[in-house]
């Protein structure tokens, strides 16, 4: 397809330490998403528009560079340093407790809760989602993982407090608001980035709209507002003898009403 589909931690703030950013920025520093990607995910594969990326929008691919107008480049994905995502982890941890021993308690124990991390039954949120729980495990973080039912993408309660999530962006100014906002998922903002959300409101040209979303996506990035994994091509199979499928498809069915299924020649039986 020509369109990638962008795959993120979506956090739900339901405790002290996912609200902090710090902690969230902790957990993205810990996770090798360019091992998990290129060794787990493509096989070893070099596979163009399969990218780590720094934010909630699609870079491009090389054969639709125009959908990478939101996608911020001076914006680099941030890289794997699991000693730095412990130290920010326990400086969360450490922050939580010096808080409670200046209200005068004088033995506070402030203990790591074990985070659900939610994933659908696909193969790839599946093999990513276990080895995140890996390696956030190297930093001191326990994690139980939670597969949705069939035909579920989000998790129909609040028990949960990551959610792997992909979605196909095929417009980031209108599908924005599928993600974040008052309609979206994450409806948790920063002031910032509510801002840039009103902005994007009145945009009256292309040139205005894509300097708010990658003005948007460096903010996404500096709040750690979701934790940007990767963008994946997605690729699709037909049989030989169906027609009229058309170039550059956006997503599945697309042009069927122009489909055409050529019949089988049956092979003479041998006597």
């Amino acid at each position: 397809y020509i369109v990638p589909t962008v795959h993120m931690l979506i956090p739900n703030i339901r405790n002290d330490f996912t609200r902090d950013k710090n902690f969230r920025n902790g957990l993205l520093r810990g996770i090798n998403r360019e091992l998990i990607l290129e060794k787990m995910i493509c096989g070893g594969n070099d596979i163009d528009g399969c990218d780590v990326i720094s934010g909630p929008f699609p870079r491009g691919t090389l054969e639709n560079d125009q959908l990478a107008y939101g996608y911020n480049t001076r914006v680099r994905p941030e890289p794997f340093n699991q000693k730095l995502g412990m130290v920010l982890v326990q400086t969360v941890q450490q922050t939580m407790i010096d808080a409670l021993v200046a209200k005068g308690d004088k033995n506070p124990v402030v203990e790591r809760p074990t985070l659900v991390l939610c994933h659908t039954r696909d193969d790839i949120p599946k093999i990513a989602c276990a080895a995140i729980q890996r390696m956030w495990g190297e930093l001191g973080i326990k994690v139980e993982l939670r597969e949705l039912e069939p035909g579920q993408t989000v998790p129909p309660d609040d028990d949960w407090d990551f959610l792997c999530y992909e979605m196909s962006m095929q417009e980031p100014l209108t599908d924005v608001d599928k993600l974040f906002g008052e309609e979206g998922l994450v409806k948790e903002l920063s002031a910032p980035v509510l801002q840039s959300m009103r902005r994007l409101g009145y945009a009256d040209s292309w040139q205005v709209a894509g300097l708010t979303l990658r003005r948007m996506h460096r903010q996404i990035r500096n709040d750690v507002t979701i934790l940007p994994l990767w963008q994946l091509k997605e690729h699709y199979a037909f049989r030989d003898n169906l027609r009229e499928v058309g170039r550059n498809a956006v997503h599945l069915y697309q042009n069927v009403d122009g489909w055409k299924i050529t019949p089988r020649q049956k092979k003479a039986e041998k006597k």
